[in-house]
């Protein structure tokens, strides 16, 4: 079997291709009737969905042939930053709220401070953890700015925005 690269991302694929199995992209930009997207979805069940234009793609597409757009795959250690910092602020929460509970003698206050303490950190980071659910390139940028200005009611909204806004 002999192989061709692609003319758009560069992946090795089948001399008789019509299509790339890496990007998605039709090399003719004609598609064959044999190969409707119809067809392809009920036939093969190796399709995910596009999360720019949501329609079926194939599962190793690395860019959407609808809407073009290239798929990101967001590594495993990206933003760790984020996610060390909120767990170590997390554990700093609860051992005050130890603390306290020591200190008042067994009556709550320990444990109130801690709950409240831990869902005004949720809302204080939100503009964070939208970011990095989004896959946002600048998630680490926008987790720096929410928490030094996120006091602010000016640099979280800063924040928020930026971690909704597309990128694309």
């Amino acid at each position: 079997m002999s192989e061709k690269e692609c003319p758009f991302c560069g992946e090795k694929i089948n001399e008789n291709a019509f299509k790339c199995k890496y990007c998605g992209e039709w090399l003719n930009k004609t598609v064959p009737h044999s190969l409707s997207s119809n067809q392809q979805t009920s036939e093969n069940s190796s399709y995910k969905t596009c999360p720019y234009c949501c329609k079926e793609i194939p599962v190793n597409a690395k860019k959407c042939q609808f809407c073009g757009e290239w798929i990101k795959v967001k590594p495993k250690n990206e933003n760790q930053i984020y996610r060390y910092a909120k767990i170590a602020l997390e554990i700093i929460i609860i051992l005050i709220g130890i603390l306290l509970e020591c200190i008042s003698g067994g009556s709550g206050a320990g444990l109130g401070f801690a709950f409240i303490a831990v869902i005004c950190l949720e809302l204080y980071f939100l503009p964070t953890t939208i970011a990095d659910n989004r896959r946002h390139r600048h998630t680490t940028i926008i987790f720096i700015i929410n928490l030094f200005f996120g006091y602010t009611v000016i640099g979280w909204v800063a924040a928020l925005v930026w971690g909704l806004i597309d990128e694309h």
